[in-house]
């Protein structure tokens, strides 16, 4: 079962049905079992806004292998968390305003938090560390330079069609999507690991 883009109706039972489901990390869901890094949260939002939108859900363990959830196990719930967290996405240019959700206690004084990102109409977007990011299969990755130059293109023009169709784009198979961005280059060399 999916979640909600309403994260403020995020319950406890949710983020226990991610679990029961075996729902995969991809293109719309990424998990993090610890609490996030700056850069990786950063990243994750950027490259969500990027592409179609998705859920960075902290406090649920994914997999390494199968990347599908296994457990709620929470993250410390440090005074000030939340608004940490909200203060390190600021420094996304431009600026991007995702939804989260408030803390969600799993008990034995840890809590979960769930942000969700729709797919921006100002992509692309940048980090701290001045790459533009995308979401590619369950991995966050930079955006070649001829995306960024196509996603700048589209937003000077005002072609939500064209945004919509790079977004589509990203999310088919990585294969197809090297078809696309670089036609023409079949040894693949100098394209980024995107999958």
């Amino acid at each position: 079962m999916p979640l909600s883009d309403d994260v403020a109706q995020i319950t406890l039972d949710d983020l226990h049905q991610l679990v029961a489901d075996g729902e995969q990390e991809g293109v719309r869901l990424e998990l993090k079992g610890d609490k996030p890094t700056k850069e990786r949260l950063e990243r994750g939002i950027c490259a969500f806004a990027n592409t179609s939108g998705g859920h960075f859900v902290i406090g649920v363990k994914g997999d390494e292998h199968t990347n599908q959830a296994i457990e709620v196990c929470g993250v410390a719930a440090d005074r000030g968390l939340p608004e940490q967290l909200a203060q390190w996405l600021k420094e996304i240019r431009p600026r991007v305003n995702p939804a989260q959700s408030p803390l969600i206690d799993v008990g034995n004084g840890k809590v979960a938090c769930v942000f969700y990102q729709p797919p921006s109409t100002l992509a692309p977007h940048m980090v701290s560390d001045w790459r533009y990011y995308m979401r590619a299969g369950a991995t966050n990755t930079p955006m070649p330079e001829e995306m960024v130059s196509r996603y700048y293109l589209a937003r000077q023009v005002g072609d939500r069609a064209a945004l919509d169709v790079l977004n589509r784009d990203i999310s088919c198979d990585c294969v197809k999507f090297r078809r696309q961005v670089w036609p023409g280059r079949s040894s693949g060399q100098g394209l980024p690991p995107i999958c």
